[in-house]
């Protein structure tokens, strides 16, 4: 997944419909491509992976404080995550490449890989 391979960007920006609010943050991450005649593994069985890149992200959060938190991470960054955001959804583009789509906090970020 390296720089200019999104599909979701364009020239234009992005194109993806969703805009994060607070700490929030949209990942994406090719899955791998199914083969006719292989083993099936129900989705539990199967490894997923812990990196995906950065969609799209929210501005920040207010702390309890009061002061505003802005986000360090920035759309593009290729991270480490927490596997159990909360929010997944399997997309596929016009070519029929499958993708999936997570929603989670800047919290679930565990590192940015260089």
């Amino acid at each position: 997944m390296g720089e200019g391979s999104n599909p979701f960007l364009t020239a234009t920006g992005i194109v993806f419909p969703y805009v994060p609010t607070g700490d929030k943050v949209f990942l994406w991450q090719e899955l791998p491509e199914e083969r006719s005649g292989a083993i099936y593994l129900p989705p539990v069985a199967r490894e997923e992976k812990d990196t995906a890149e950065i969609l799209a992200i929210g501005p920040g959060y207010y702390a309890e404080t009061g002061s505003f938190i802005p986000t360090v991470l920035k759309v593009g960054q290729k991270v480490v995550f927490n596997k159990s955001c909360p929010w997944v959804k399997d997309v596929a583009d016009k070519k029929g490449k499958k993708y999936q789509i997570r929603l989670c906090a800047e919290k679930d970020i565990w590192a940015v890989v260089n």
